[in-house]
C-alpha cells in the first residue's frame, strides 16, 4: 500500500509541475500570439470588425468617417496631384458637410423624384467601372441598394437646390473675356510652342468657363452664410 501510494504520489507531483510548465509558457507568449488572442476574444469567428468615428457634427446630425470614405470611392470627385490625402480627406468632408447643412436647411421644400437620382448613379457606376464592381464597393460597406441610394440622396438634394437656385446666367463683360484670352489662354498656347486660335473663336469657351467660375463664387457666397446660422463642429 505504501509503494502505490508512492506512485500515486509522484505521479500526482509530475501533473502539477508540468501544469506549472504550461501555465508559464502561456504567460511568455509573443506579443503577436498575445493580439491574435486577444482579436479571437473581441472578434469571434476571425470576423472583421470595423471601428468608425465621428469626424464632424451639423446640429445633431452626424457624418462619419466612413461616410468620407463612401464619398471617395463612390463620387466622381477631382484630386490634384499636389493634393496630400488628408487635404482631400478634410475637401470631401467639406462637401459632405455642405450637403448636409443644405439638406437640413430645404429639405421640406423640395422633393427629390427618380428622374433626380439618375445622373448621380450613372455618374457612379461610371467611375466603378460597372454595376457589378460598384456591387463590390457596396458589400465592402455592407450596404444594400436602398442604403446606397439614401446615402447619395444629399448629394442628388445638393444638386437639385443648387440648379434651382442658381438658374439664371451670370453677365460676363467682354473685358473680362478678352483679359482671360490675352493673359491666359494666349500666353498658355504659346509655353505649349501652339498656335492660339483668334478672340472670335475662343470667345464662347473663355466666357463660359469665366461664368461657371463667377457662379461658383456666388454659390460658395452663399453656402457660407447659411452654414453660419449652424451649429457645426469639425473634428478631423
Amino acid at each position: 500500500m505504501y509503494f502505490n501510494s508512492g506512485k500515486v504520489l509522484i505521479a500526482f507531483l509530475l501533473m502539477m509541475l508540468l501544469g506549472s510548465a504550461w501555465q508559464t509558457s502561456l504567460q511568455a507568449q509573443s506579443p503577436l500570439q498575445a493580439d491574435a488572442n486577444s482579436a479571437e476574444q473581441t472578434n469571434p469567428g476571425s470576423e472583421e470588425i470595423l471601428i468608425d468615428k465621428i469626424v464632424a457634427v451639423v446640429e445633431d446630425s452626424i457624418i462619419s468617417f466612413s461616410d468620407i470614405e463612401k464619398a471617395v470611392l463612390l463620387y466622381p470627385l477631382l484630386r490634384s496631384h499636389r493634393q496630400s490625402e488628408e487635404a482631400f480627406y478634410r475637401s470631401v468632408l467639406t462637401d459632405l458637410i455642405n450637403y448636409r447643412t443644405l439638406y437640413l436647411e430645404f429639405n421640406k421644400d423640395l422633393i427629390l423624384n427618380e428622374s433626380d437620382y439618375e445622373k448621380i448613379q450613372l455618374q457612379v457606376i461610371e467611375k466603378a467601372g460597372s454595376i457589378q464592381e460598384l456591387n463590390g464597393i457596396l458589400k465592402r460597406f455592407d450596404m444594400n441598394w436602398d442604403q446606397f441610394r439614401d446615402f447619395i440622396k444629399e448629394r442628388v438634394f445638393f444638386d437639385k437646390i443648387i440648379k434651382e437656385k442658381f438658374q439664371f446666367k451670370s453677365s460676363i463683360e467682354f473685358k473680362a473675356v478678352e483679359a482671360f484670352y490675352q493673359h491666359e489662354y494666349v500666353k498658355m498656347q504659346r509655353m505649349l510652342n501652339l498656335v492660339p486660335r483668334s478672340i472670335e473663336e475662343m470667345a464662347p469657351e473663355i466666357e463660359n468657363h469665366l461664368r461657371k467660375i463667377e457662379t461658383g463664387k456666388k454659390i460658395d457666397s452663399w453656402i457660407r452664410d447659411i452654414k453660419s446660422t449652424y451649429n457645426i463642429k469639425v473634428f478631423l
